[in-house]
């Protein structure tokens, strides 16, 4: 989440953080809500004052206000890091963006998610805490909301 969010986030601002899940885990990065300058022309993102920056993932650089530019993805390791920056001119200011993070493991069969305190999602076969079930989060990743539904 970016600073002050959902207030106006202010010029000159640099935030790193760092996500790191348990060993044998991968981590689920999903864009809840994108509300930052700039914007996506065509395959390119035009990210002059503000830009948010994600390791690993399928694009260098997010801005705008379409979040679903930002497909939910699976890191490749079990650490990530995301920047948030914004130009030291003056900057209009809006929401920022606030991001979800879910520790996940990636399994073939259903017996590798079988513990009480697992679940596995149906579409990605991706195994999650089962106390993420049914907390108005989807944490199953893209066009997965079984977790939600079950």
């Amino acid at each position: 989440m970016s600073p002050n969010y959902p207030v106006k986030y202010n010029k000159d601002v640099h935030c790193d953080w760092e996500i790191t899940a348990r060993d044998g885990y991968k981590i689920l990065l999903t864009m809840v809500k994108m509300e930052v300058e700039g914007e996506k022309t065509s395959n390119k993102a035009h990210c002059q004052k503000v830009v948010i920056r994600v390791s690993g993932a399928p694009r260098p650089e997010y801005c705008g206000t379409d979040q679903s530019v930002f497909t939910p993805f699976v890191t490749k390791n079990n650490t990530v890091r995301i920047s948030f920056l914004t130009s030291p001119d003056k900057v209009n200011g809006l929401k920022g963006f606030n991001m979800s993070w879910t520790e996940v493991r990636e399994v073939n069969e259903m017996s590798e998610c079988s513990a009480p305190n697992e679940y596995m999602c149906t579409y990605t076969k991706l195994c999650i805490s089962s106390m993420l079930r049914c907390n108005g989060d989807a944490n199953c990743g893209y066009l997965d909301d079984t977790d939600e539904t079950h």
